[in-house]
């Protein structure tokens, strides 16, 4: 055996031992799964059954409005800080067949002041907020929609765009119209500090997305009943086959009621395909629609930006490679 393959071996036995661990991790959460069912209704919140609604019923509820959903998209081109450029877009779709967009171009390079890796990023992420906390506002005007559905968590907008979320915030006061973030990638890591010693030793401090893998029921919701986020209620819902939870973020300074709350999720699920991944098929739709792809990005950057430019700026020394 030559020393390639001794180290691919030693690879090879290591990851088995990660997989060990990781088995038994999921054993020991496995085998107190109807305990920890029972503990997430005693000490976290409310488990529900969710409900799959009539074509007539979700008309009702819909009533003239429409579903709108917002998703944002960010693709870099080029080589390290500061040499690269990107393209941000946001859009806002409604069912209705209407639309609205938000562009931005993205370098460092044009900037008067370069400030960081570390800030760049997080201004590009400020940026993209901004985007799509302005095309829902624009969409809510244009379109008066039942219930606009945003990508992702509601106090990443509140946090990084605080301006354009207090107008899209005002707007969804005056309309009434029902706002909630669809989180697909759930964070959070609220359950397992209401557990506490409740859980298995290895899994305190474990994040939600770990923790409720499997252990909702399809077709079921959590309620959480202890606030985590100023302003926003959670829950979790499986809403098919997959055993991945998805996150809700509703707005708690709008007066919902439980009932209501129970409605929306209900919708949700409705529009949900059960044998997906778990998110309203709405969500999808939009996502395919905004997604700036690799091929799309570089043609853009390609057909405007010179050759000496981008060789000069933004050209990784990989492309020069010879193979």
């Amino acid at each position: 055996m030559n020393e390639t393959d001794k180290k691919l071996c030693g690879l090879r036995d290591e990851l088995e031992r990660v997989q060990g661990l990781l088995d038994q991790k999921t054993q020991s959460l496995q085998a107190q799964r109807q305990h920890l069912r029972r503990l997430l209704g005693e000490k976290v919140g409310r488990l529900r059954r969710l409900c799959r609604l009539e074509a007539g019923e979700l008309r009702a509820w819909l009533g003239t409005g429409t579903v709108v959903g917002v998703d944002g998209s960010c693709n870099l081109v080029g080589s390290g800080y500061p040499h690269y450029i990107g393209l941000l877009a946001a859009a806002a779709r409604s069912t209705a067949g209407g639309e609205t967009w938000a562009w931005q171009v993205w370098t460092p390079l044009t900037r008067e002041e370069r400030l960081g890796e570390e800030a760049d990023e997080a201004g590009r992420r400020q940026a993209l907020a901004a985007l799509e906390a302005e095309v829902a506002a624009e969409a809510v005007s244009r379109f008066a929609p039942r219930l606009l559905l945003i990508d992702g968590p509601l106090v990443r907008l509140r946090i990084e765009a605080p301006e354009a979320w207090e107008v899209l915030f005002r707007q969804v006061r005056q309309t009434g119209v029902t706002v909630v973030g669809v989180i697909e990638s759930v964070g959070t890591s609220l359950i397992a500090p209401l557990l506490a010693d409740d859980l298995p030793v290895s899994w305190r401090g474990a994040f939600d997305r770990e923790l409720l893998w499997n252990l909702l029921e399809p077709g079921e919701m959590l309620v959480v009943s202890h606030p985590h986020k100023p302003g926003l209620r959670s829950c979790f819902l499986r809403t098919g086959s997959d055993p991945a939870p998805v996150g809700l973020d509703i707005p708690t300074l709008i007066p919902w009621s439980e009932e209501e709350t129970e409605t929306v999720a209900d919708v949700l699920f409705t529009l949900t395909p059960e044998k997906g991944r778990g998110i309203p098929i709405w969500m999808d739709l939009v996502d395919a629609r905004v997604r700036l792809d690799d091929h799309l990005v570089r043609g853009l950057v390609g057909g405007t930006i010179s050759p000496e430019n981008w060789w000069r700026f933004f050209a990784p020394k990989r492309e020069r490679r010879p193979f």
